[in-house]
Order: C-alpha cells, then structure tokens, then sequence
C-alpha cells in the first residue's frame, strides 16, 4: 500500500494571520483626524469602552453596526473580523495548551511521519494537532477512551507484546481509507455477501493483486467494505473487521503472512465475524511470531474465532471435506483436485499444511502475495 495521505491534515496550517478589528477601526480614526471621544460620542459610548474594544475587547454585532453609522465601515467587515481574530487567538491557546502533550507523539515511533500522517518538518505542536485530527478526537485524554478501549476479540493471546499505539493507528488507516469508499456504497446486504464470498475460491486461481481488486467490488456490491493497509511494525496484526458509523462494515487487511492462501482465509475469516457476530464487536486478528504458520487454528477457547475459522476453511476447500484433503499422497493428486474445484493449488497446499503441520509436503505450490503497489 502507498503511503497514505490525509489531505485534510496536510491541509492544516497552524499559523494565523488576523488582525483586531479593533486596529481597523483606528486606522480610519486616524485617516479621518477623528479622536476617540469624538467617535464614542457619536456611538452613545463611553470613551473607555471605544478604547478597549480598539485594544482587543470582545465587538458585539450592536458595536460593530453603530461603528457602521458613526464610522462608514461595514459591520459585516467588522465582525469578519472579530470572528477571525478570535480564532487566531483561541488557536494560539490551544497550541499552549497542547505544548504539554508533545511526548505522546513519541509513543507513535515515527510511523506517523512514515504513514503521511504528519511530516519530518513539523514541530512537535503541530504533530500532535494532526494526530488529535487524524483519530478526531479533541486531547490524548479522549484518544486513550477511544483507541484504548477498543471492545476487541483477539484470535491469539492478549499477553503478546503488542504495540497498542501502533494498532489503533493502523485500523485509522483502514477506517480512512474505508470511509472514502462507504460514502457512496449501497447499503449492507447479508445474502448478497454470502453469494460474493462463495466467488472466492474461483478467484485464488487469478494473480492475487487482480483477485484482490475484483474481490473489492465482489464484497462493495454487498455493502462490504475491503481494505489493504501496509502492516505496522510491532501489531502483529493480518486483519480487522469493524462497523463503519455509516452501518457499512470494513474488512481491512495486511501483507503478514505474505502467502496469497494465508491472505484469502484471513479475508474469509473476516467475513465470518460480518456475517455471524455482533456489530459492536471489533475483530482484531493478532497472531504471535512463534504462531505465525498455524494462525488459521486460532483459539479453541473463543467460540467466535473458531466458528470464523471453520466458516473460512469450508469456503476455501469449495467443498471439499477435511479428511479428503488430508487423504492427499501426491503433488499430482493436489493439483488434479484443486483444477476439479477450481481454486487455487497453493490454498489447497496451504490448508493441507494447516491440518497436518507438514508445511513440506507441498510447500512450494504456495504462491507469495504482494499488495503493495496497490493504490
């Protein structure tokens, strides 16, 4: 996946430029030779009042159409203005206020700068205003609520070192990227899903970048939302599944496993959870590196991932029963079988290794998976 770009946040410009309106109105003072008590006389104000509001005091829609008569300037000019300036200033507030947060950048490790997020020439301030925009959240406060407390189902162990940060910046990634595509995606519809889904093995015999581009509209047509984002170091992470605000769910995957069958049952896998399992539910598919090659048993504890993982291998063995697939002597026998089902040798290769742990046997009919010239 290309680095991903935010235009909104590259957009941002920390810098202001608004003068009072109040210099304004002494400009034209001066321009006009006119003192200050004789432009509060002609207003029905006090001197003292005119001066503060000239030296930065808040300028009512009242003040600024009395200044409109008494003066000539247009109150609509005027109260531009103050409204910009205010701005100015409630921004040169918040920067202060935000200055004490700069070392919650540091828990991103850069990948915030390496993602596009923020850039190499921005000042700690401004990282942390782009960042605090990127998640939409106001302060590291709400973000900690938001990203931290993500109700998740985990298909490996919680207790491996997993980099938090680095996770709910990744799925951000995916939500962004998903949402541009929702907005003009039709609504969800579970049994046009389960009709796409069974167009997957078919497509495992094509290149997986082309599968992968077809499959994305396969699953749209259902109101099915799917992502590639590049992984992030120290996640562990192969896929998510979650529910988009537009009531679209997102299925976003990474390269992890680098094999095109490991891609398309961390796929299947994900639409599980959007078929069977509760919209609330975010399902984070982490795996240990010890792990790596047996992710497709997950934890037999956990009844949703292993009914995800069930739903996954029937789809991808196109109906073909463990014990047969298990009963496969020869490369020749394999290919034979995968050309009688019309799906891909190397998901046939890869789901007789995840049943016999004999990844051997018929390792080199599977194909790598490399996603990372898509747009």
């Amino acid at each position: 996946m290309n680095t991903q770009r935010v235009q909104d946040l590259e957009d941002f410009v920390p810098e202001w430029d608004a003068p009072n309106p109040g210099t304004l109105i002494q400009r034209e003072l001066d321009a006009t030779g006119r003192t200050q008590a004789d432009l509060a006389d002609r207003m029905s104000i006090s001197k003292k009042h005119l001066n503060q509001v000239i030296k930065g005091a808040s300028l009512t829609p009242e003040f600024s159409l009395a200044i409109e008569r008494a003066l000539g300037i247009d109150a609509r000019l005027l109260l531009r203005m103050e409204a910009e300036w205010r701005a100015a200033r409630l921004i040169d507030e918040s920067r202060a206020s935000l200055a004490q947060h700069v070392g919650w950048v540091n828990t991103f490790k850069g990948e915030d700068v390496r993602r596009g997020i923020t850039h190499a020439s921005d000042d700690q301030v401004t990282r942390v205003e782009k960042l605090l925009r990127f998640f939409g959240v106001s302060d590291p406060a709400a973000y900690d609520r938001t990203w931290l407390k993500l109700e998740a189902s985990f298909k490996r162990s919680s207790a491996f070192n997993i980099d938090e940060h680095a996770t709910a910046l990744w799925i951000q990634l995916a939500v962004r990227q998903a949402d541009a595509i929702a907005a003009d995606a039709p609504d969800y519809d579970a049994g046009k899903l389960r009709i796409a889904a069974k167009k997957l093995p078919s497509l495992t015999l094509k290149e997986p970048e082309a599968a992968f581009v077809e499959l994305q509209q396969e699953l749209l047509g259902a109101g099915v939302i799917l992502v590639y984002v590049e992984e992030m170091p120290d996640t562990r992470v192969s896929g998510v599944s979650l529910w988009l605000p537009n009531d679209r769910p997102m299925i976003a995957v990474t390269g992890r496993y680098k094999f095109a069958d490991s891609l398309w049952f961390a796929i299947a896998h994900e639409i599980a959870h959007v078929l069977h399992h509760l919209k609330r539910t975010t399902f984070l598919e982490i795996s240990s590196d010890e792990m790596e090659e047996r992710f497709h048993h997950g934890d037999a504890a956990d009844h949703q991932e292993t009914q995800a993982n069930t739903y996954a291998s029937n789809l991808l063995l196109a109906g073909l029963s463990e014990a047969e697939l298990r009963s496969v002597a020869t490369k020749e026998e394999l290919l034979e079988l995968a050309g009688a089902l019309h799906v891909s040798p190397g998901v046939l290769a890869g789901q007789y290794a995840h049943l016999t742990n004999d990844w051997a046997k018929f390792g080199k009919l599977r194909t790598k998976a490399d996603l990372s010239s898509l747009p």
